[in-house]
């Protein structure tokens, strides 16, 4: 066991065996794999709303010039529904950099996480194109590809979790030591 207590601190000393270094770098490495693809998605997301909002802010600007001409200057306000989707896309990318940090010490829950948030995005942006004409994520043919491969790296990111979860958990019973739940209060 670890110095500290925790069986998933794989930080070693210099007298360390060479197979648990080999294992310590294994359970590092699947757990960065993991994380990257989260950052990945985030980063990817948060572009997209800073170039939402730069359009967003032309948008206001263009509108409250026309309202000069109105008679009704709140005809040239933007819908309240377009606020509501610029929010739920920067939560989404905020979220996704969150799991992405997470998932350092559990790429495979956090993986798992991020792929339901990331389909459950699309289908309620799916679901709403329709109603309002309006995506939280980018739209177009060359998108939905982007979307498709967004899938399968989350849909890997998973499999470096098994992985990552399959190594510390062989570790662990080679080691005799007991598998303990990280978040298990002890």
């Amino acid at each position: 066991m670890s110095q500290n207590g925790n069986p998933f601190d794989f930080s070693s000393p210099a007298d360390v065996s060479p197979i648990r270094q080999v294992a310590q770098n294994a359970i590092g490495r699947q757990a960065r794999r993991g994380s990257l693809v989260l950052f990945f998605v985030g980063g990817l997301q948060l572009i997209f709303m800073f170039l939402f909002t730069g359009v967003l802010v032309g948008e206001m600007i263009r509108l409250n010039e026309a309202a000069r001409f109105l008679q009704d200057p709140a005809e040239a306000s933007l819908p309240l529904v377009v606020y509501f989707y610029y929010a739920l896309g920067l939560i989404l990318g905020g979220l996704f950099v969150g799991l992405a940090f997470w998932a350092r010490s559990d790429p495979l829950l956090a993986s798992l996480i991020g792929l339901g948030v990331y389909l459950g995005a699309n289908a309620f942006d799916f679901l709403l194109l329709f109603g309002f004409g309006i995506t939280i994520l980018p739209a177009g043919s060359w998108f939905w590809l982007l979307r498709i491969f967004i899938v399968l790296l989350l849909i890997d990111a998973i499999r470096a979790g098994f992985a990552y979860r399959r190594i510390v958990n062989k570790l662990i019973v080679e080691l005799g030591e007991r598998v303990v739940d990280p978040g298990e209060n002890s």
